[in-house]
């Protein structure tokens, strides 16, 4: 990689193939460097010193995975170090084992973090001193450590840093998590010199995947497993909403399950607030959001809580969306109004028993084909309810988490 930077020009893009590159990486020009492939298979793996020197003005890097490796040779050095310059690192996953994994210091230096995994530091996730400003949007950070022990930390920058958001992290606090089976926040924490504040909770445990991993079938564990894990994200969502909470976003991203056992872990739990209260800006995930918030005509709620926990154990039980059939196929760009359509505006069930417009296509939605008629009677009729007349009729006809 360096000797290709090496001769490049200034603005040019570079496509990096899946290997193990053993170097480091100096960027002193105006270029971008994507990964091609999948990043768990594009490692850039460095053992003297950072893998990534920002050195000048704009860069960016996408889709690698980084890995700082200096402690078995005697060296310490962060992972990616950032001392000046706008570096914009996406969907990377970076570690270190000596020091932090993401250095940012010094007046000049401005670089936009956009959904990374940053995690495993020896010091820290991210490191922010000397005046630096950054910019960090849905970044996975983690690992540090409190009176010994190994714990989550994650920051809330003066965007989010609200007088209503730490007034919702107090209550949580205050309440103490519904059960173990929440990653729920201990204290507010904050830093000297850097703006905002974070939130210190229990560290995700490796045994428990992300049902991404589910889908991209990392992992594949077995029906029962499967079946004892949507049970348990049932039954935990009842607890959190007995508390006169609700959830706000659930979805892929913040679910967590042991594929051997169906044990849960659900995290991001600064989406949680009082049910019917403020939004705090977030209103959800696309295709997780019932259809009622997606048309303007609702905010988040215990209700529309229970549509996107149906949509998520559908998902894990057929890997397959619930509303994307012949109509989701036959459109030929998903912008926008396509999506209000599909999800909000004309919701259609891809088995409806009254209406076959949207069916499964063959070839398309396999998944669901596949899947759906293993499943006993009892569950279709479930899911029948859920996205039929608990679409039209929130209130009266969603399928409760007891059931």
């Amino acid at each position: 990689i360096e000797e290709a930077l090496r001769n490049v020009a200034a603005d040019s893009r570079l496509l990096i193939r899946e290997s193990l590159y053993q170097e480091s990486i100096v960027l002193d020009k105006n270029v971008e460097i994507e990964g091609d492939g999948a990043f768990e298979n594009i490692i850039v793996r460095s053992t003297d010193q950072s893998c990534i020197s920002m050195r000048g003005e704009r860069a960016a890097v996408s889709g690698l995975t980084l890995q700082g490796r200096g402690r078995s040779f005697g060296k310490a050095f962060f992972a990616v170090d950032i001392p000046r310059g706008t570096l914009t690192l996406e969907n990377c996953d970076i570690t270190s084992d000596t020091l932090s994994c993401v250095a940012i210091y010094g007046a000049n230096a401005s670089p936009i973090l956009k959904s990374c995994r940053i995690h495993d530091g020896a010091d820290s996730g991210i490191y922010l001193f000397d005046n630096a400003r950054a910019l960090i949007e849905n970044c996975e950070v983690y690992k540090a450590r409190l009176a010994g022990e190994d714990v989550a930390v994650k920051w809330f920058f003066p965007a989010m840093a609200t007088a209503e958001q730490r007034a919702s992290m107090e209550l949580l606090i205050g309440k103490g998590a519904p059960s173990e089976h929440f990653l729920y926040p201990m204290e507010i924490t904050t830093a000297a010199n850097v703006p905002g504040f974070g939130y210190i909770m229990p560290l995700r445990p490796k045994r428990f995947k992300n049902i991404v991993d589910l889908m991209t079938r990392r992992i594949e564990p077995t029906f029962r497993a499967l079946a004892t894990a949507g049970f348990n994200l049932a039954h935990n969502y009842l607890l959190l909403h007995s508390q006169g909470l609700c959830y706000r976003d659930i979805s892929f991203g913040n679910a967590f399950f042991d594929p051997d056992n169906g044990d849960v872990l659900i995290a991001d739990n600064d989406n949680v607030s009082v049910d019917g209260a403020g939004v705090l800006g977030v209103l959800g995930t696309p295709r997780f959001m019932a259809p009622e918030i997606v048309r303007g005509e609702a905010v988040p709620s215990t209700q529309t809580d229970l549509f996107s926990l149906s949509v998520l154990i559908f998902y894990m039980l057929m890997v397959a969306h619930p509303l994307e059939g012949a109509k989701e196929a036959a459109i030929k760009a998903m912008d926008l109004p396509a999506m209000n359509k599909i999800y909000g505006k004309e919701p259609i069930f891809i088995f409806d028993p009254n209406d076959a417009s949207n069916r499964p296509v063959p070839g398309i939605h396999d998944n669901a084909l596949a899947f759906w008629r293993i499943y006993p009677q009892f569950l279709h009729d479930i899911f029948i309810r859920a996205f039929t007349i608990g679409i039209k009729d929130p209130k009266n006809w969603r399928v409760r988490e007891s059931e």
